[in-house]
């Protein structure tokens, strides 16, 4: 009776340990845990968010204000987000933190990558997606410096991108204040799904390609707080034209310099470039181009320029085929290389104060060179009208570099 007793005893205790078993290993599988934000603190007394577990009904979510970071895989495979807000406490987020999500649609962050100050792959927008193939993410190959690239997989449902910027942080005399934000070179290189990408807050520099090759982009609006538009920043940006426009700051503009061929081949038709402005780079607004060949042609048709810019940079507007009128500040002093080489189209280039108007026939065409200008340097005026406009010029004092004309008629 006792050999019985204690095998039956035996059974059920063999049993609740199996029993216990199991329901630890649902519970690492996720099947059983309590929905919601798993979290711990570091030993630096820092909340890390590890996981997230689907809550019924929710699909939107804020990270809430005590969370410090968010780790690798934290959201890796959800199906129910819509939308995920994270606020300006999170000062981390791990390598595909956001991995193999399928119905992500929006996405707010307070910076590109995973921090602040990331550098190389880590600061671009598919670090925090991952190099995991899955059946519902789309494979971006995302450059990160000249040489180097990465593949990301990110969800074919997400449309919007919302960087609310916040800088690194510094302590100064106890109080945490934020460092300027610069939007990273290559940020958000060839990420062409992306229908809207919005940033605010504190930015001051548009890094070099930041949004080179987005096509899928339309429309764009310029922080205020901007200070440089990098290098080929908004090249290749196809949807950005008159029905989805580019708009910089009105008011309060701090841009002060707009990098090389940063908007070569815009789609838009008409730009003015704001005051304030004292650099624009070698080819801004250039059509691009490979060798003699034309691969995307600029859709400029009227350029105004601020009275704080003096100088127009080489090849500025090459091969602008479209660009028909240009005014330019009383105060500029160099017409540089090649600026309005190959504008085909172009009747009138003048100085803000002169009373000139393009002319009626579209076979003439009128140069003022203002009494400002110091130089206009070889090429700035060549091949201009495609052989059938005819020009005239009120020529000033400036020093004219031979092949300043080559191939205009009236300009010989």
């Amino acid at each position: 009776m006792k050999n019985i007793l204690k095998t039956a005893l035996l059974c059920v205790f063999v049993a609740c340990v199996a029993l216990s078993l199991a329901a630890c290993q649902t519970d690492k599988g996720g099947a059983n845990k309590t929905p919601g934000l798993k979290t711990y603190t570091n030993k630096d007394g820092e909340v890390i968010l590890r996981e997230y577990v689907p809550e019924e009904g929710k699909t939107v979510l804020e990270i809430p204000e005590e969370i410090d970071k968010i780790q690798a895989g934290a959201f890796k495979g959800n199906g129910t987000l819509t939308k995920i807000v994270v606020g300006s406490n999170v000062t981390e987020i791990g390598d595909g933190a956001f991995a193999n999500m399928t119905k992500l649609e929006e996405l707010v962050l307070p910076f590109v990558g995973q921090s602040a100050e990331a550098v190389n792959a880590a600061k671009t927008f598919g670090y925090v997606f991952g190099t995991e193939e899955y059946d519902e993410g789309v494979a971006v190959t995302q450059s990160y410096n000249a040489s180097s690239t990465a593949t990301y997989y990110i969800p074919k449902t997400l449309k919007k991108v919302t960087i609310n910027a916040v800088g690194a942080a510094e302590e100064k005399d106890g109080q945490t204040t934020y460092a300027p934000y610069k939007l990273p070179n290559y940020a958000f290189h060839s990420i062409s799904r992306l229908e809207s990408v919005a940033i605010e807050g504190n930015v001051s520099e548009i890094g070099d390609y930041a949004f080179y090759n987005c096509y899928g982009m339309k429309g764009f609006k310029l922080p205020a707080a901007v200070e440089k538009i990098g290098a080929h920043a908004f090249e290749g940006c196809n949807r950005i034209n008159d029905e989805n426009k580019f708009v910089f700051a009105e008011t309060e503009s701090k841009l002060t310099e707009i990098g090389d061929y940063a908007f070569a081949g815009a789609r838009f038709t008409e730009l003015t470039v704001p005051e304030g402005v004292t650099k624009i780079g070698e080819g801004a607004f250039a059509s691009v181009t490979t060798g003699v060949t034309v691969d995307q042609e600029s859709k400029l048709e009227k350029v105004t320029l601020p009275q704080s810019l003096t100088e127009i940079s080489k090849y500025a507007f090459f091969k602008c085929v479209n660009l028909t009128e240009v005014v330019y500040s009383d105060k500029l002093e160099v017409i540089g290389i090649g600026a309005f080489e190959y504008c085909d189209s172009l009747q009138l280039v003048k100085n803000k104060s002169s009373n000139e108007q393009v002319p009626a026939d579209g076979k003439a065409g009128k140069i003022v060179v203002g009494a400002s200008v110091l130089e206009v340097k070889a090429g700035a005026f060549a091949n201009l009208g495609n052989e059938v406009i005819v020009y005239s010029i009120e020529k000033g004092a400036a020093a004219y570099t031979d092949g300043w004309n080559t191939n205009t008629k009236g300009l010989e």
